[in-house]
């Protein structure tokens, strides 16, 4: 299934026609089928990106959110926590620890569930 969403996204496929086929194959509710081709959007973003800045020797990121009031971490039930991320240095090969998301595995920017912090590229000379 991910390989199959993986050639749709890079096709162009619009967001709309990608959830219907998620919700048609997996036999799931429109609303699930909208978090996963969401979901399955921004992994295949975040990798593209991740290549990008490796190919062009960048090895580093600053961690940023969105900054509104909806960043994990604002709210005591959040299961990850990403405004302590807000600001600090990592490296590609080197994510965050796993206890800042929900995925209870280490992340880069976009990679947890429902994630929009980016990956601000530190270029090192």
């Amino acid at each position: 299934m991910r390989h199959e969403l993986k050639n749709q996204i890079l096709g162009g496929r619009p967001r709309q026609e990608i959830r219907d086929y998620i919700e048609k194959s997996l036999e799931i509710s429109k609303t699930r089928a909208k978090f996963i081709a969401r979901q399955e959007t921004a992994l295949l973003t975040v990798e593209f990106k991740k290549i990008q800045y490796l190919d062009a020797d960048i090895k580093k990121y600053k961690w940023i959110t969105v900054g509104d009031h909806i960043v994990r971490g604002r709210d005591p039930k959040d299961s990850g926590n990403h405004v302590v991320l807000n600001g600090n240095i990592y490296s590609w090969d080197n994510p965050p620890d796993a206890k800042y998301f929900s995925t209870g595995t280490q992340c880069h920017p976009g990679e947890d569930y429902n994630c929009r912090c980016q990956a601000k590229p530190i270029v090192e000379w």
